[in-house]
């Protein structure tokens, strides 16, 4: 399933939490390698005298984030290293997904919980990342994926997103909430979407997992919030969610959504991409 998995840092105690959150479920996950980078974009102005100070500015960050790594325990067959990239963070990390199967990354850090989550940074690298993502809110702490809620718009969801999903959870085998929120943004016939979601879920035989497809109203409340009190009262273990790349944030949940969905929970949420 996700045998590489990046991790970026910023030395926060939330990124430590993230790269705790990695190496707890790798054991799980019978993932084989983690790669810790830090992003490190210098300010050099135009002056060679200042070069020497850089390069030890550099050493002294490459010495941290080794030290940041020694910080959590070391799982076994798992090979954890760790890289300090000079550039743009969303830019390199983005670069850098192409090759690893996850990104995990803590959603808090020194710039507040909203500038951390969707600042630039993170914001880009859920668009962009050729791979899923995960963020981890602070003070997480990984625990068995027994219930996770996925949040959707019901009439949107294609055999390409139920072919990911079972995928994932083929060795996961978490039950899987398919939860539609009905709103003025998503009117729509809820049994015959519902119908089609169950074609493409026994398409090529019985799930291998537990599922349920719930509709639920938004009663004046945000779609967030109705997710949010939907995954409180199943005692969900994570959020998932995905996003298409045939338009910015299209379909299912846009930028704003996403954004609301992480502000109100306090669970780890999965950022996957469909319609390459």
């Amino acid at each position: 399933m996700f045998k590489k998995i990046l991790v970026p840092i910023d030395f926060s105690e939330t990124a430590r939490a993230a790269l705790q959150y990695a190496v707890e479920a790798s054991k799980h996950w019978k993932s084989r390698e983690i790669h810790v980078i830090h992003v490190f974009t210098p300010e050099v102005p135009g002056d060679s005298l200042v070069i020497p100070s850089v390069e030890s500015f550099l050493q002294a960050k490459e010495e941290a984030l080794k030290d940041f790594v020694k910080g959590v325990e070391k799982p076994k067959g798992v090979r954890v290293s760790s890289e300090l990239l000079i550039g743009f963070p969303a830019d390199i990390i983005t670069e850098q997904s192409s090759d690893y199967e996850l990104i995990v990354m803590g959603t808090t850090g020194a710039g507040g919980w909203i500038n951390r989550v969707f600042g630039s940074v993170s914001i880009a690298v859920a668009q962009r990342a050729k791979c899923p993502v995960l963020l981890i809110p602070n003070d997480s702490v990984y625990q068995e994926l027994r219930h996770m809620v996925f949040a959707c718009d019901i009439h949107a969801i294609d055999s390409e997103v139920v072919d990911y999903l079972k995928n994932i959870n083929s060795e996961i085998k978490t039950t899987l909430h398919f939860v539609h929120v009905r709103s003025e943004e998503t009117p729509g016939a809820f049994e015959d979407a519902k119908e089609q979601l169950l074609a493409d879920l026994f398409k090529t035989g019985e799930p291998p997992f537990g599922f349920e497809i719930n509709e639920v109203e938004e009663n004046g409340h945000s779609i967030a919030e109705a997710i949010r009190d939907y995954a409180g009262s199943h005692k969900a273990d994570a959020i998932a969610l995905v996003t298409y790349r045939r338009g910015i944030w299209e379909q299912l949940f846009h930028k704003s959504q996403t954004k609301q969905i992480a502000q109100h929970t306090q669970l780890p949420l999965l950022v996957f991409h469909a319609g390459d």
